[in-house]
């Protein structure tokens, strides 16, 4: 298998990290067909099988979890399938926004957003459970993480137990180096960005 993938979008960085996860063989690309900020973070994943090429994270890994459940249990399928769509929408979508088109109004709504979405993940871990569906790590923790992270760089502040829930999760090896590569990107970029400003003033 072959994965085209751009450390930016939090979708390639969800699918990849579900791939590191699931401890699947597998090629990493990294792409740099561009160096548009937002094309870079809207870029979509491509993985490339024998059965196919797929070409979005929730095509990609609903291939790889109808052949080998590990993150989409099958006891819990119907709540982490309606779960992992809420956060896709509702928190990474929205934190997506925000890092794409700062400084808008579409950011600006997406902060509120964000901001009912981590409400509705710190009531889910208001219990104390390790992860979003109990102590099982499943794909709507991906999603939440990532969000979550995302949001948090943008400013956004994060509840104290969802702070607690994503340094968690970091310590699972593949998520804390997706975690720790889009934080060494997005300093890049940012600093590249400080640096252009400065030459222009």
């Amino acid at each position: 298998m072959q994965l085209r993938y751009q450390t930016a979008s939090p979708h390639c960085r969800k699918t990849l990290a579900a791939l590191r996860i699931r401890r699947d063989d597998v090629e990493i690309i990294e792409t740099s067909d561009t160096t548009d900020r937002r094309a870079l973070l809207h870029a979509e994943p491509l993985l490339t099988t024998e059965r196919g090429a797929f070409t979005s994270a929730a095509s990609i890994l609903a291939e790889l979890e109808s052949h080998r459940r590990v993150l989409l249990p099958a006891r819990i399928e119907d709540q982490v399938g309606a779960l992992d769509r809420m956060l896709d929408l509702y928190l990474l979508e929205p934190a997506l926004t925000m890092a794409a088109e700062p400084r808008t109004p579409a950011s600006v709504g997406a902060v509120y957003t964000v901001m009912r979405a981590l409400d509705l993940v710190a009531d889910r871990l208001s219990d104390g459970r390790r992860f979003l569906l109990g102590d099982t790590l499943t794909l709507a923790d991906l999603t939440a993480v990532i969000g979550a992270t995302d949001a948090g760089r943008q400013g956004v502040p994060l509840p104290r137990s969802i702070a607690a829930y994503t340094r968690r999760a970091a310590l699972i090896q593949p998520i804390g180096e997706i975690v720790a590569e889009a934080d060494a990107w997005f300093a890049l970029v940012e600093a590249a960005e400080a640096g252009r400003t400065a030459l222009a003033a």
